[in-house]
């Protein structure tokens, strides 16, 4: 009986053996090949191919600090730590605090900026107004205008105003924004959610439907845009009078959203879409 068993044990060895070894060979090939991938990440990103690098590194989210570098990266390509507004450029140092430069005239109660902490990105697109997020999440400004204000207005667009202002003051949790402030919001909280305030469509409480895995989102005033996991781009209309069409997109790793939509690929090509009016879609040139 003892013979008959070690026999069979013989057996199964010599046919599982082999397969164990392949295993064991193909195991070593997907190392060794994750091995080069990410030196020629970090080769990239020493010659400051960003894109490139990111494209590299989104397929090894296991390897090493893969992670980490891919989230620095992107961090660094949107750009969210500074921001060019009408009246004043701001720029995260590297405190957390918040610089200025602007001509001296104060607007809107710009200043109080300089008491700011622990920001991690901001946003002046609106023009008189800079919005900071802090590290807890929430999104701060320096704007003096209040909901019951605008509410108070007898102009309706002014008046509609007032439920970005209360979107934006009511979120919390954030992870990503911008802003147009007041006139329309859109950010991504950590739990991978998306909401948007703008005025006559979206009142910033409920959840974008559809807008699964963003890793980024940006405020066109009229439309919103995100860059999903998988490199496309979504976006929702909101009274934007040209067409916003990303259905072909594909490998975007960045997104900057005004009167046209530019995305950035990650060979470092750059496609546009949207109303082109001043030129700015002529990427291709």
């Amino acid at each position: 009986m003892i013979k008959k068993i070690y026999l069979c044990l013989c057996v199964l060895i010599i046919f599982t053996l082999p397969t164990g070894c392949s295993k064991v060979k193909d195991l070593q090939s997907n190392l060794n090949e994750n091995k080069g991938r990410y030196q020629q990440a970090i080769d990239n990103i020493k010659e400051k191919h960003y894109p490139q690098a990111i494209g590299i590194l989104k397929d090894l989210p296991d390897y090493k600090d893969a992670n980490n570098l891919l989230e620095q990266l992107r961090y660094l390509i949107n750009g969210s730590y500074i921001s060019n507004g009408i009246w004043a450029v701001g720029a995260i140092t590297s405190q957390g605090r918040v610089q200025l430069a602007y001509d001296g005239v104060e607007i809107n109660g710009i200043s109080s900026v300089k008491t700011w902490d622990d920001i991690k990105s901001i946003s002046a697109r609106g023009g008189d107004s800079i919005e900071g997020l802090t590290k807890e999440g929430k999104i701060i400004t320096t704007s003096t205008v209040t909901k019951e204000e605008l509410l108070g207005s007898e102009v309706a667009p002014t008046n509609s105003m007032a439920v970005v202002v209360e979107a934006v003051a009511n979120w919390s949790n954030i992870a990503l924004f911008q802003t147009f402030y007041p006139q329309s919001a859109i950010a991504l909280n950590k739990d991978g959610n998306v909401y948007a305030a703008y005025p006559g469509y979206e009142d910033g409480t409920l959840k974008l439907k559809g807008w699964d895995n963003i890793l980024s989102v940006a405020d066109g005033r009229c439309y919103a845009v995100g860059i999903k996991a998988d490199g496309t781009v979504i976006s929702n209309n909101y009274d934007y009078v040209g067409i916003i069409d990303t259905s072909k997109w594909t490998d975007i790793v960045a997104i900057s959203a005004g009167t046209s939509l530019i995305g950035l690929r990650e060979d470092g090509t750059v496609v546009s879409t949207g109303l082109n009016r001043y030129g700015e879609g002529n990427v291709l040139d």
